[in-house]
């Protein structure tokens, strides 16, 4: 299926279906297995409050850490990483993957 796309996108575009399946998948499955339990995480909003999330994280998991080792955990979160993906490519890049994503990053609160 993948050199199918390939064959009749470009590279962008191919990676951009790719990664728009990839996140609609596994959110369907997430969503649908009642066994499955797990935590969902706004990105911006971790970048933005990595303590808070990473707490969150460690009590959702039952996993004990000390403030110490959060602080070090969080150190290389940066909010300047917010929006690095989209901001790294060219305008026209942009233009043809936003009819490809546009659905799925609106469904998740994030626009292109």
């Amino acid at each position: 299926n993948y050199e199918k796309i390939l064959s009749n996108y470009s590279l962008i575009e191919a990676v951009a279906i790719q990664w728009k399946e990839c996140i609609n998948k596994a959110h369907k499955d997430l969503k649908k297995d009642k066994n499955i339990k797990f935590i969902e995480i706004d990105y911006d909003d971790f970048v933005m409050r990595p303590f808070k999330n990473l707490t969150q994280i460690y009590e959702f998991l039952g996993v004990s850490i000390n403030e110490k080792e959060k602080e070090k955990s969080i150190k290389l979160i940066r909010e300047t990483s917010i929006g690095l993906g989209l901001r790294s490519l060219q305008a026209k890049q942009i233009e043809l993957i936003k009819p490809i994503i546009n659905k799925t990053m609106n469904s998740f609160n994030y626009r292109i």
